[in-house]
């Protein structure tokens, strides 16, 4: 039997809110033509790996991207994983950076005061966002065994989460990693902690 759980880690393909710069959140903003595109490259990715379980945010745009792998794979194998859902923006959700400063116009200076700690009014902070996504990961790798394979489609800040944290990454160095691509594959071979971590397919 194989030694590790390996585990796929995708973001979402891109959406038109993604080029506008625009916070998603927990919004319902859907794939343009361009993260259609990316879902089905990264789909033909896993045409011949096989998968034990897709587990993916609930979001529309993640549900999007793991739909165009059910092409290649059964989908019984889909679950929707709660804990992977994008940070909660609060009041910032649907908005532009100069809508953000109208709401809140010392917005840089509370950033650079409170880094991991900040939150937009009503939102979650990234330190949030963190624990939940890792807890989340955690609770994961229980339902699984070695020789497992796992899909992971989840959103750009959940991902640089648990990619920062594999790595041995602290909160104070956590804004210094660069963001994950939309349907960036990452795997990671699992044996209680990470043992590698490699970008698959950018």
């Amino acid at each position: 039997m194989a030694k590790y759980i390996t585990v796929y880690l995708v973001r979402h393909g891109e959406t038109a809110w993604n080029v506008k710069q625009i916070t998603q959140g927990s919004r319902a903003s859907r794939l343009n033509k361009t993260g259609q595109k990316q879902a089905a490259r990264m789909a033909r990715y896993f045409k011949d790996i096989h998968l034990d379980a897709i587990y993916c945010s609930p979001l529309v745009r993640t549900m999007q991207t793991a739909r165009a792998v059910l092409k290649y794979h059964d989908a019984s194998k889909l679950v929707k994983w709660y804990d992977f859902r994008e940070r909660y923006a609060g009041k910032f959700e649907g908005t532009s950076i100069k809508q953000k400063l109208r709401l809140v116009p010392d917005l840089k200076e509370q950033w650079k005061k409170k880094g991991v700690d900040w939150k937009a009014p009503g939102g979650e902070s990234m330190r949030e966002v963190s624990k939940r996504s890792i807890a989340g990961f955690k609770k994961m790798i229980k339902r699984h065994q070695s020789g497992d394979t796992i899909l992971v489609v989840s959103h750009g800040g959940v991902l640089k989460c648990l990619i920062h944290k594999f790595h041995g990454g602290t909160f104070k160095d956590f804004f210094h990693r660069e963001p994950v691509g939309n349907c960036e594959v990452t795997k990671i071979l699992w044996n209680n902690s990470p043992k590698r971590i490699k970008c698959v397919l950018k």
